[in-house]
């Protein structure tokens, strides 16, 4: 079957961006496009997009119908752009051929007398491949749409030979492919698509059809400021408005110019584009708008704002008409994709890269449309991008931040899921601070995201370049309760040290967090643990940040409140006193905190209440001291 390119059904295509890419080359490089449809054709996302695809390029489709309604009404298009030829017999595959009525051409195509595919009563899933294909290509051979070969070459005469291995994608010969869309591609450039026998169908009445109106010829399509003339500013306010009789009565006069643009350097398109005006837009490109135009302050074109907008109708038009689909953003470096991507408008996405948007392309910040689609939890984008071959390593330039890392950080857990099915690395670190997935989403508290990262496979106890810290340290301190205990389900260490020495409990303890405290505690947090630097306990640390719950809950747990740091020999009442911790300071002395204690510099917790002026905390020591001390009769208190 040299000259052809056949593709199997899109069971077959979920081996993922390898298939999407052999499918966008052959499309783009045939002369016609053939799909075999059942009732099904149009309505799943793989056939769907091989079919927009190539309406999108402007190639002639030839579908065949072996079952169902037709046309199935995923494929219809706007009857102003498309011919349709009507059924005339239940035996007869009516093989309309869509094409675009260009000003050169018009071509029409009709298949006759070709049978149903498979022509016995079974069904399509039930058929032998190549069976089935060589009766359409002998199909298509009796009709004359025969492809043209190199050199110049003509197809050999008499039935196709047999479909070589290579010419099925997918499944070996062996397997019967499941074809919800079997599709058979001219890859090569058929030379010529023979006119009818004999009997033809006629064409549907397109009278019912609203035309375009007929547009007048402008002189004036230079980008400029629009004038003090009065249709110039109003043609601005139409099709922003999108009143269309305002927008075609303007544009009927020749002087009109289609490109004057505001104080913002936005132009009818521009404004058109942005508020999903579709009709006004296919009426301003006809009229010459100009598809180049960007916004003076973020350098935007239609297509961006159509994008943004997520109106797909608008995209289409726009790259229908030649719109650049990797034109970027003059401040950020951003496409289309990237901004269909970061708005979550899947269908605008999906057009853009059936027109050949590159999924791979960075903004200035070394984005790519998934990282954007990932960090704003667009669960549906991610999996259209990956689909479409996106890159899973590809990180910013600046933090060195991956899809997993973004959606880690942001809670996300289905795009979470769908990253690490499509095998997003675990193991990857952002630049900065050398954090994980894991650590990530440690810090955002999204239990369901710690939960599938460990499912996948994630290092509990792994830390993170900068610090040393691991998942427990950082949930610890941001009081992440329900992470804390998912990550000691894990086996998360929760004696672990960071780089300073400070454990869960320590970090969780210096921020008052009572109960992210209280689960290490029962996980059996060492309660001596001191911190490097200055020998700190968390009774310490908790006495410093003043949140009497936590002190409550160490000490019942058995914390010795006569310990003192190693650096200078302060126990948790001297530093309670210090920094004005009253209520703290009770529950020390209610706890027969040591009121006489010194520390290395011989000062008491009265002493130190009454240098850092904490009068309340003064007045309450010394009602509890029994004599004035030594430093205090010596100042003449």
């Amino acid at each position: 079957m040299q000259g052809y390119t056949v593709f199997t059904g899109e069971s077959e295509l979920k081996i993922g961006h390898k298939w999407a890419k052999r499918i966008k080359d052959a499309i783009l490089e045939c002369q016609v496009f053939v799909p075999l449809c059942s009732p099904e054709y149009g309505s799943t996302t793989w056939t769907l997009r091989e079919y927009q695809l190539a309406d999108s390029v402007k190639k002639p489709i030839l579908p065949i119908w072996h079952s169902g309604a037709y046309p199935p009404a995923e494929l219809m298009v706007r009857p102003a752009l498309c011919w349709f030829l009507a059924r005339q017999h239940p035996r007869l595959i009516v093989s309309p051929l869509f094409t675009y009525l260009t000003p050169h051409s018009c071509a029409q195509l009709f298949m006759t007398e070709l049978q149903r595919v498979p022509s016995d009563p079974k069904s399509l899933v039930e058929t032998d491949f190549e069976a089935t294909m060589r009766e359409v290509v002998a199909g298509l051979h009796r009709e004359g749409c025969l492809p043209s070969l190199p050199g110049g070459q003509q197809p050999p005469a008499g039935p196709p030979a047999a479909l070589p291995p290579a010419a099925t994608l997918g499944a070996p010969a062996a397997t019967a492919p499941r074809m919800v869309a079997a599709a058979v591609e001219a890859a090569a450039s058929a030379a010529q698509v023979a006119a009818p026998p004999a009997e033809v169908m006629p064409l549907p009445d397109l009278a019912a059809a609203t035309p375009p109106a007929k547009l007048a010829e402008h002189s004036d399509l230079v980008l400029r400021t629009a004038r003090t003339a009065a249709d110039e500013w109003a043609l601005l306010e139409a099709t922003e408005e999108g009143t269309m009789p305002e927008v075609e009565r303007l544009l009927s006069n020749p002087a009109t110019n289609p490109n004057v643009q505001n104080k913002n350097g936005w132009t009818a398109l521009l404004l058109a584009s942005s508020n999903r005006h579709t009709k006004a837009v296919e009426v301003l490109l006809q009229a010459g708008a100009d598809l180049t135009a960007k916004s003076y302050k973020n350098g935007w074109t239609a297509l961006h704002l159509a994008s943004e907008c997520g109106r797909k109708e608008v995209v289409e038009a726009l790259l229908r008409a030649g719109a650049d689909v990797e034109a970027k953003t003059t401040k950020d470096g951003s496409t289309a994709l990237h901004i269909a991507s970061k708005m979550g408008h899947v269908e605008a996405a999906e057009v853009l890269l059936l027109a050949g948007a590159d999924v791979s392309a960075r903004a200035n910040n070394g984005w790519t449309a998934l990282l954007f689609a990932s960090s704003n939890r667009h669960t549906k984008a991610v999996e259209v991008l990956l689909q479409a071959g996106a890159d899973l390593t590809a990180k910013s330039y600046k933090n060195g931040w991956t899809a997993l890392l973004l959606a880690s950080s942001k809670g996300h857990t289905k795009a979470v899921e769908v990253l690490l099915q499509a095998g997003a690395d675990l193991t990857a670190k952002s630049h900065k601070n050398g954090w994980t997935a894991l650590h990530l989403a440690s810090e955002c508290g999204r239990k369901e995201v710690v939960e599938a990262l460990l499912r996948a496979g994630a290092d509990v106890e792994a830390k993170t370049t900068k610090d040393g810290s691991t998942a427990l340290h950082i949930a610890s301190k941001n009081d992440r309760k329900e992470v804390v205990e998912v990550l000691l389900r894990a086996e998360a260490g929760v004696s672990a040290r960071d780089n300073n020495g400070w454990t869960a409990l320590l970090l969780a303890s210096s921020k008052g967090h009572t109960k992210a405290v209280e689960v290490l505690l029962q996980a059996g947090a060492d309660l001596t643990a001191k911190s490097h630097k200055n020998g700190w306990t968390a009774l310490h640390l908790a006495s410093e940040c003043g949140r009497k719950e936590v002190v409550e809950a160490l000490l019942r747990a058995g914390a010795d409140v006569e310990a003192k740091t190693t650096k200078d020999g302060s126990t948790a009442l001297h530093i309670a006193s210090k920094n004005d911790r009253k209520e703290v300071v009770e529950v020390l002395l209610r706890a027969e905190a040591g009121v006489s204690a010194r520390d290395n510099a011989g000062e008491t917790p009265l002493d130190l209440a009454r240098v850092f002026r904490n009068a309340e905390v003064a007045a309450l020591l010394e009602g509890w001291a029994p004599t004035r001390t030594l430093r205090s009769r010596r100042r003449g208190d």
